[in-house]
């Protein structure tokens, strides 16, 4: 979780990884996964997702002034084997770019959350 209570300018970025895994054991079912952001949507911020070698994968621009919202990124790579430990990891950044600046959004907060979500694959 990310919580902005920041001024315009103002960016952070997050290191995180997926896994098939959460014990020593290999998985016994591949697994496809999508990644999913949500954020409050109180404060207009940019969030940019990039692979392990920082190359972008999806961006969203959130207004600050249409409510929660929900992103998603999915795609036909994001798949684990069966019997193999496997893992990859991203970066998130959230920035809040200065020409984003209005008096509406002062003292404001927001919270950003972040999930990968697995479905099972027969």
């Amino acid at each position: 979780v990310l919580d902005f209570e920041k001024t315009p300018g103002y960016n952070a970025e997050i290191d995180f990884t997926v896994q098939n895994y959460s014990d020593e054991n290999p998985p016994e079912t591949a697994m496809k996964y999508r990644i999913v952001l949500k954020t409050t949507g109180n404060i207009p911020l940019t969030f940019t997702l990039t692979d392990s070698a920082e190359n972008p994968l999806q961006t969203w621009e959130c207004d600050g002034t249409s409510g929660e919202k929900l992103y998603e990124y999915s795609d036909s790579s994001l798949v684990f084997s069966m019997g193999v430990k496997q893992s990859q990891a991203y970066k998130l950044k959230a920035e809040w770019k200065s020409d984003k600046k209005d008096a509406r959004f002062s003292g404001i907060t927001d919270a950003v959350y972040l999930e990968a979500v697995f479905e099972q694959i027969d």
